[in-house]
């Protein structure tokens, strides 16, 4: 399915499973993830959710690729040190959509973080495709 993009490796994800419509990735919470108050900060938690839900969905679209038009992070507690868990499940594949949800996990096995994530499907052809020029009519 191609390399470990270099924003997954910035952040130090690291991919631990790709199976068909599932993913698992660790990140682990270093000093540069945290924010003021010295838990993770949400913005690095939320990446990890968008990252989980669209390997997950690569898993069954491959070779075509997707793109994240929404998704949603439910944050259930604080991570302050340790390692995190991500777990992505596709519950939905289309021709053009589909949509996973991921449960965040810490050490303990706690549940830390949800979110669902919505990816269009962008085939080969159609990801090269430059965006089409939108007309506006006069009043």
């Amino acid at each position: 399915m191609g390399k470990t993009s270099a924003f997954l490796k910035h952040l130090g994800m690291e991919i631990l499973d790709l199976q068909p419509g599932r993913s698992l990735i660790r990140l682990p919470v270093g000093a540069h993830l945290k924010n003021s108050s010295g838990a993770m900060h949400g913005g690095a938690i939320a990446s990890l959710v968008d990252s989980a839900g669209g390997l997950a969905a690569r898993t069954l679209t491959h070779p075509a690729t997707v793109a994240t038009v929404e998704f949603k992070v439910n944050f259930l507690a604080p991570i302050r040190h340790g390692e995190v868990l991500a777990e992505g499940r596709v519950v939905h594949r289309g021709r053009r959509i589909a949509v996973s949800e991921v449960e965040v996990r810490d050490e303990a096995d706690r549940p830390v973080a949800r979110g669902l994530v919505t990816l269009m499907i962008l085939t080969q052809d159609r990801s090269a495709q430059p965006p089409r020029e939108v007309r506006r009519r006069d009043r």
